[in-house]
């Protein structure tokens, strides 16, 4: 299942550059401590969450991870980290 949680992971950083980039490119480096913290928490939940879903179902629809980022994003109130 870990390759699993990196492509999610990957594709969660490529598809949301708000939570991980500074003008466009990643830099997650000059993000403050809580922003980083806040962005990780983000990730890790949308990945439990996407990993789950995918345990019981062979395929998932499309759209099913941006569903599960919006979902999460309202259930944490984390719309935005930098």
């Amino acid at each position: 299942m870990s390759s699993l949680k990196q492509k999610v992971q990957a594709r969660f950083t490529k598809n949301h550059p708000e939570f991980s980039s500074i003008d466009g490119s990643v830099a997650i480096g000059n993000l403050t401590a809580e922003q980083k913290s806040r962005r990780q928490t983000l990730l890790n939940e949308v990945t439990a969450r996407y990993v789950e879903m995918k345990a019981s179902k062979k395929k998932l629809p499309d759209g099913t991870l941006e569903r599960i980022i919006e979902e999460t994003k309202n259930d944490l109130g984390i719309h935005e980290v930098i």
